[in-house]
């Protein structure tokens, strides 16, 4: 993106605000040739051995290696280092769309990336595609994939990272473990179900305020990575507070975030949020730390010292797009994607291999709702500090985390049915799932956490490889 000149009738930090806002309401736009709302996916899996143990890096490659002489053309990142492939997919609504698969910060995690489809039948029939292409070549590797939420044998100080720049810098940007090593090393075993939905610049505070408040529902329905050897502690959704572990610190990057009554309180939020890091040349670099939010550094118009991921020492002078950068690093459950105009959201585990679409399916369905007043009326059954700490409680104590957490999550799941009934493809049949966990009060995780814990491994290889 190149530099516009700051408006003279605004501050930086203000000019930052608007920054982003035209930059995300410019990415709304490309929706409006659409008939219908549309979702995407980006679903992580661990890859593991027969074992349970995390795959070696190269085995990917390789997988990656073999898609490019399948039609897939190859990704690398910004050193020229193959880390995925992608590919063209069908032209919808005039509009082109790639599919792509690569590595998540973790090396032995593989990410789906699908390209936004009309429906969630259409999404669910090309995720099993792409399934049915890298089974075989996982296989061939003794390897196969796991639909849940962490690793669940690798020890934390062996998992492998990634070797992108800004993974590197969010390593040493993280907290100290006991042992000396990074914290943010756990989120290298996470594995997630991400789900971007279309919107607007009018209703995308809206729907970002019901995502984020309502994260802690949506855990206790979706929690799956209670089992992981390599780690201390125990939890039903133990991937989702990584980014606490990592960064207690910066409590304005992670978790609930919000209320937003609009797209401007959001930009404002963004730019307060404490400085992270900046992309230079194609480059990052992870700014010196300073206590100041990036909106403050702007306004002061010094430079700022940051650190590249060899060490190197650079002075950057900030710019207002620089704010686009902190989306990023901004690991809140819901956010705002500005390259996609996509509300994305953050919170759920990977699902067992049988329920794929379930996270798509809900997150629609309350985009579809989030103007009813019934969905108006859920949110104002807690105060927002009640929602935020909802969450980190879910994490832990799945549906035993409040004793309204059931009957909050029956009105969650009737607002997302009502809206997807609205839309009239027939999609709420993804959501039978989650009413059967309803009604047994019991999430994947919960499953799990009641096997003796000499079980649990054998089972998930079992019951959870796709």
């Amino acid at each position: 993106m190149n530099a516009r000149p700051a408006s003279a009738a605004l501050s930086p930090s203000k000019e930052a605000a608007r920054w982003f806002i035209d930059r995300f309401t410019a990415s709304t736009a490309g929706h409006t040739g659409r008939t219908c709302r549309w979702v995407g996916v980006e679903l992580e899996y661990p890859v593991v051995d027969e074992e349970g143990r995390a795959c070696p890096p190269d085995a990917l490659t390789a997988v990656f290696g073999e898609l490019a002489s399948d039609g897939w053309t190859s990704s690398t990142d910004e050193l020229g280092r193959v880390i995925g492939a992608r590919r063209a997919a069908e032209t919808v609504d005039g509009q082109p769309r790639w599919h792509g698969i690569t590595t998540d910060m973790g090396a032995a995690t593989l990410e789906i990336q699908l390209a936004p489809e009309p429906t969630v039948h259409r999404a669910a029939a090309a995720v099993g595609e792409l399934h049915r292409q890298l089974r075989p070549l996982l296989a061939a590797r003794g390897l196969r994939m796991l639909g849940y939420g962490v690793q669940p044998v690798e020890p934390i100080a062996t998992v492998p990272t990634t070797p992108k720049e800004r993974y590197a810098l969010v390593l040493r940007a993280s907290a100290v473990d006991a042992d000396g090593g990074r914290a943010a090393r756990r989120i290298s075993m996470s594995a997630s179900s991400q789900v971007h939905v279309d919107v607007t610049g009018e209703d995308a505070a809206r729907l970002l305020t019901l995502l984020n408040a309502t994260a802690g529902l949506r855990i206790a329905l979706m929690a799956n990575s209670p089992h992981a050897e390599g780690l201390r502690g125990s939890g039903r959704a133990r991937r989702e507070l990584f980014w606490d572990e990592s960064f207690p610190d910066r409590p304005e990057r992670v978790g609930v975030v919000g209320p937003f009554p609009d797209l401007d309180a959001y930009a404002r939020h963004i730019v307060g949020t404490t400085g992270f890091g900046v992309q230079r040349d194609g480059r990052f670099a992870l700014l010196e730390p300073t206590g100041n939010g990036v909106g403050v550094l702007l306004d002061r118009g010094a430079a700022v010292a940051a650190r590249d991921a060899d060490g190197g020492l650079h002075h950057v002078e900030l710019r207002p797009e620089d704010v686009c950068e902190q989306y990023g690093t901004s690991w809140f459950a819901t956010r705002l994607n500005p390259f996609t105009g996509t509300v994305e959201d953050r919170v759920a585990c990977q699902q067992p291999p049988e329920d794929q679409l379930v996270n798509a399916a809900l997150v629609l369905g309350l985009a579809e709702a989030a103007r009813s007043p019934r969905a108006y009326a859920l949110l104002g059954r807690r105060l927002f500090p009640s929602w935020r700490a909802l969450r980190a409680k879910a994490c832990v104590e799945g549906f035993g985390a409040s004793a309204t957490v059931a009957s909050e999550v029956r009105v969650l799941l009737d607002l997302a049915a009502e809206g997807l009934e609205e839309r009239g493809h027939g999609e709420e049949v993804y959501l039978a799932a989650l009413y059967d966990r309803l009604s047994a009060r019991q999430s994947p995780a919960d499953r799990i956490v009641a096997l003796p814990s000499a079980e649990r491994r054998r089972w998930i290889l079992q019951n959870l490889a796709l």
